[in-house]
């Protein structure tokens, strides 16, 4: 599941392939898809029955003022229900983005809520969603954080950091391990294998914890010449992963590397 857009046709959907006899089935979009509603930063929980995602919709009860706010979709008998939008606590006048749910049903997410965009945690007790806590200061810095995906045992956390001094372009990602509740380790850069000198993020690490997905808008070195050299080479380059474009990119992931 992924989010895919289209500026110039002011649309935002989400779209999802499956994964069948050693392939990708291709892109389909979810069945609530609107041309009027963009939805962003999809996730699914942990068993695989709910769907998360932000947007700007309007309900009853949504806080004031134009924010977006996170919304869930049950699976039931193999189907996406319409769906809601999760409410406060969480919900609140600032923005939320990115949720990420944990095996116990925390949900981890960034909100610009406090003037500056950092993360927070909703831990479900007895069926309810509590207050949203701060992660803290190590990892909130004065700087902008977001899309932060949290392990389902909650035992590490790889997120975006923004305009850091030791990053290598505007936004890269780090990785912090947690220590005990609401503690983690200093954050490490995850490197230049990693990170580019352009945007870098939305991290996902797949369920084996093998391999690490991130969206990225790197360069190849040479591209603009490249492309410039025949209308073939151009048409090439524009349909390539190297494009600057913010693609999807898979790698192996080694966690002692940063512990």
């Amino acid at each position: 599941y992924y989010t895919v857009t289209s500026q110039k046709l002011g649309l935002a959907g989400i779209a999802f392939q499956e994964f069948k006899d050693g392939r990708f089935t291709p892109p389909a979009f979810t069945p609530f898809m609107a041309s009027d509603i963009p939805m962003a930063d999809v996730q699914i929980s942990p068993d695989g029955n709910l769907l998360m995602y932000s947007t700007f919709k309007d309900y009853e009860g949504k806080p004031d003022g134009f924010n977006f706010n996170i919304w869930t979709s049950e699976l039931k008998n193999g189907e996406w229900q319409d769906p809601i939008p999760i409410g406060t606590p969480i919900s609140s006048t600032g923005n939320e983005f990115y949720p990420v749910m944990t095996t116990n049903k925390t949900i981890y997410f960034n909100s610009d809520k406090g003037g500056n965009s950092d993360i927070y945690y909703s831990k479900l007790i007895n069926g309810e969603y509590q207050e949203p806590i701060r992660l803290p200061d190590n990892i909130n810095s004065e700087k902008r954080e977001a899309d932060a995906f949290v392990a389902k045992d909650e035992s590490f956390i790889i997120f975006v950091r923004v305009v850091e001094p030791d990053g290598f372009g505007n936004c890269d990602l780090y990785i912090s391990f947690r220590k005990s509740e609401n503690e983690w380790t200093d954050p490490i850069n995850m490197g230049k294998n990693v990170n580019s000198n352009q945007i870098d993020g939305s991290p996902y690490v797949t369920p084996d914890g093998k391999y690490l997905i991130f969206t990225s808008g790197r360069l190849e070195e040479g591209i603009k010449e490249k492309a410039s050299r025949s209308y073939k080479d151009f048409k090439s380059a524009i349909s390539s992963s190297n494009n600057g474009s913010l693609n999807f990119y898979i790698m192996d992931l080694n966690l002692e590397e940063y512990k």
